[in-house]
This record gives structure tokens, C-alpha cells and sequence, in this order.
């Protein structure tokens, strides 16, 4: 599959995957990406909860800041759709905060036990 050198108007699975790495928009949105994952924790933790919504997240971010581009240069803009994306987004962040909690109440803690030393 070739990589694509910008973000779709409508969100489809495995669209960061498939930006073109070598772009700034493919390197931007992929350390945002990092950021938002190292703040549910520890990366190897991650559910596929946990990627689905931040790949939405960034997603719709993107598509956000795309509206306002348009009503910043008088191009037609939809207010009842950016309402409803700003809406959604809200909604992401929240249940992304949520699942978050949920797993580092449910994850396995590490105790590290320190053998007595034999005696003699």
C-alpha cells in the first residue's frame, strides 16, 4: 500500500500508519501521538481502547483545526459541524481519561522481593 501524503476528509482504521513518515504533518501527528500515549501510562500498557481513541482524537483534532482554517479565510464553514466535532472531541478526551483509570486500577503492581542473605 503506498503512503499518503495528507490526512482523509472522513477517518478510516489505520490512517496515521499510512501517512508518508517523511512528511511534517506524518512526523507531527505521530509525536502527538506519543505524547497523548505516555500520558495513559506506560506505552506497553496500552489497550487497542487506548489507540483507537487517541488515533480518533488526533484524527479529529486535525479535522477540527481544518474548520477553522476555513472560517479564518471566509471559506464556508459548517458551525453545527464543528460544534458537533468539538463535542466528540470532548466526549474522546473524557472516556480516554476513563479507560486510563480503569487500567491502572486493574494492572498487575511489580514488587521487587529482596532475598535475605544466607547466614553462615
Amino acid at each position: 500500500m503506498s503512503k499518503i501524503r495528507a490526512v482523509n476528509q472522513t477517518y478510516c482504521s489505520g490512517w496515521l500508519d499510512n501517512l508518508d513518515g517523511r512528511t511534517e504533518l506524518a512526523k507531527d501527528l505521530r509525536q502527538k501521538y506519543r505524547n497523548l500515549a505516555s500520558t495513559c501510562g506506560n506505552p506497553k500498557y496500552l489497550t487497542h481502547q487506548h489507540n483507537s481513541f487517541i488515533t480518533r482524537i488526533l484524527w479529529l483534532e486535525y479535522w477540527l483545526e481544518q474548520q477553522e482554517a476555513k472560517l479564518a479565510s471566509d471559506v464556508e464553514f459548517k458551525a453545527g459541524q464543528w460544534i458537533q466535532g468539538t463535542n466528540a472531541l470532548i466526549g474522546l478526551y473524557s472516556r480516554l481519561e476513563e479507560i486510563t483509570k480503569h487500567t491502572q486500577k486493574v494492572r498487575p503492581i511489580t514488587i521487587n522481593v529482596v532475598k535475605p542473605e544466607a547466614k553462615d
